[in-house]
């Protein structure tokens, strides 16, 4: 098991939608353990650390992006640098 899971989360330069926004949510063991707000193309990534001492099951997830419907709609998501630690 690991203590630590840390990321760098943001909208992928390639993106060519500017407005949709995307959020990101860690789950350990189906609980949220973190959720970063809303992020746009034009927000700086944000980074996280979180806990997950104890946790068997991590999932990763993106939501939201509005209209997915041709080029103009496909917003890609980076979980950059991902890694898991322990003591």
């Amino acid at each position: 098991l690991f203590d630590t899971f840390a990321a760098l989360v943001g909208v992928d330069d390639a993106t060519v939608n500017q407005n949709a926004a995307i959020e990101f949510v860690v789950l350990g063991d189906g609980k949220e353990l973190w959720r970063s707000g809303a992020i746009k193309k034009s927000d700086a990534a944000k980074q996280l650390k979180i806990d997950v001492t104890g946790v068997r099951r991590l999932i990763l997830r993106v939501s939201g992006g509005g209209e997915t419907q041709g080029p103009q709609g496909r917003i890609m998501a980076d979980w950059v640098n991902a890694y898991l630690t322990r003591k």
